[in-house]
């Protein structure tokens, strides 16, 4: 039973690794069935360059329409939220600013943000133009409608 057991053991090993080789060489953002899988092939690249992490900066050097979102690693629903922007995606005159949730206390407190998964449109100048907490959908086609930004 053993010796029979072995070699389908190996065979299904090498066709699962062949095929993970396979699909990460020709992997491209967007392409993936599952936002993880894009994470583990390309890491932070898997993102949209229009998801930028916040920085004292980051507000300034930005041009067009503005969206700060909290997030928390710890949160199941922010990490939900993380692999919709990979699947779905943000319009490129958008862009979604990721705040650390548990870190950025002063902007908590600025914007009145008291849970993760919130998102805040802002203006240029980084003054509140209106709050959504986006736990209860968490896509960005859901954040972009309620900010009235869908096209």
């Amino acid at each position: 039973m053993r010796s029979k057991f072995f070699p389908i053991a190996i065979l299904v090993m090498v066709l699962g690794v062949g095929t993970t080789l396979l699909r990460g060489s020709a992997a491209r953002p967007g392409l993936f069935s599952d936002a993880n899988d894009a994470l583990e092939v390309f890491g932070e690249d898997a993102y949209p360059d229009n998801y930028i992490h916040f920085t004292d900066t980051a507000i300034a050097e930005t041009e067009g329409t503005k969206i700060v979102y909290f997030h928390a690693d710890w949160c199941l629903t922010c990490n939900a939220f993380q692999n919709n922007i990979i699947s779905e995606g943000i319009p490129a005159d958008v862009t979604f600013i990721k705040a650390d949730y548990d870190q950025e206390l002063d902007l908590r407190q600025k914007y009145g943000v008291n849970f993760q998964t919130f998102t805040v449109l802002i203006d240029d100048d980084g003054n509140l133009v209106e709050t959504h907490y986006a736990g209860t959908e968490p896509k960005v086609s859901a954040v972009l409608d309620h900010f009235g930004l869908s096209s």
